[in-house]
């Protein structure tokens, strides 16, 4: 990563679990202040003010579709009628379940409109 005054690299690191999930990227998507970087083998939080990688989710592994909405909200389909949604107050995944069977092999990305429902 390039911030205009310096390059910032990252990799995998099997020694520190602060380093990227795996070297094989499917998607990086902004939100805020963080860069959530879709690997093979995991989600890993980037965090934009200290250039470090704050939190792995090896839960959300190769089969596993990032979007977010325009209000930032980031949102990941990896389980068959299951959405998670990432909640920033919390720190983590809220899981919901999808009633409309959707199986993973038949998805190769999804979105999310602004016809959401709000959270507050």
């Amino acid at each position: 990563m390039y911030d205009s005054q310096k390059i910032y690299v990252y990799k995998p690191d099997i020694n520190n679990q602060n380093s990227l999930s795996s070297n094989v990227i499917r998607k990086i998507i902004e939100t805020d202040n963080y860069l959530w970087i879709s690997t093979k083998w995991g989600l890993n939080k980037l965090s934009q003010k200290s250039n470090a990688i704050e939190e792995y989710y090896n839960e959300f592994g190769e089969n596993s579709y990032i979007a977010k909405d325009n209000q930032d909200y980031l949102y990941v389909f990896n389980r068959p009628n299951t959405l998670s949604l990432y909640s920033n107050l919390d720190n983590k995944f809220i899981n919901f379940p999808i009633y409309k069977e959707k199986e993973l092999d038949n998805v190769s990305s999804f979105i999310v409109d602004s016809q959401r429902y709000d959270m507050d």
